[in-house]
């Protein structure tokens, strides 16, 4: 065999051990890769396993907590079964309640129309102010003047007609 030969062989060899080493770490790859699939999927039922597990927690907690309110109203000696008003007292209270929810009801109307009058007061004020600054700058035309307020102008007590 010629040294030519031999090189190619050691290094055919060489390359087929290199292969063989790629192929069992994509092999290592592929199965880490499933692995971790796996662990994502149990984490995941996990997670809502935990999830129920909270829910039904709040719920028995809830169950403990009337059973527990149950027993010491049953467990009161003193505890008659009422709330100590009597009927006569308990309508006076809900016609005052009545009577409250009414009395708010017609502020809360009142105020409304409170509101959409001051709206339309404000509403006409400007419009008053843009129709002053029309003939003002109409006048300043007329007489051949520049406009001295040209942008807006904040209304004085005295521009609205108050005193």
């Amino acid at each position: 065999m010629s040294s030519s030969t031999e090189s190619k062989s050691k290094r055919q060899l060489a390359l087929e051990k290199e292969l063989a080493q790629l192929t069992d770490i994509n092999n290592t790859v592929a199965t880490l890769i499933s692995t971790i699939q796996t662990t994502k999927s149990n984490i995941s039922k996990t997670n809502n396993t935990t999830q129920n597990t909270d829910k039904l927690l709040d719920k028995w907690i809830k169950i403990l907590s009337q059973t527990h309110f149950t027993q010491e109203i049953i467990s009161k000696t003193h505890w008659s079964g009422t709330s100590g008003v009597s009927d006569e007292e308990l309508e006076i209270k809900i016609e005052e309640e009545r009577e409250l929810v009414k009395n708010l009801q017609e502020l809360e109307n009142e105020n409304q129309e409170l509101e959409e009058k001051i709206r339309r007061k404000e509403e006409q004020e400007s419009l008053d102010l843009q129709r002053k600054r029309e003939i003002s700058n109409k006048r300043h035309r007329e007489l051949g003047l520049r406009n001295v307020s040209s942008g807006r102008t904040k209304l004085t007590t005295r521009d609205r007609g108050y005193r």
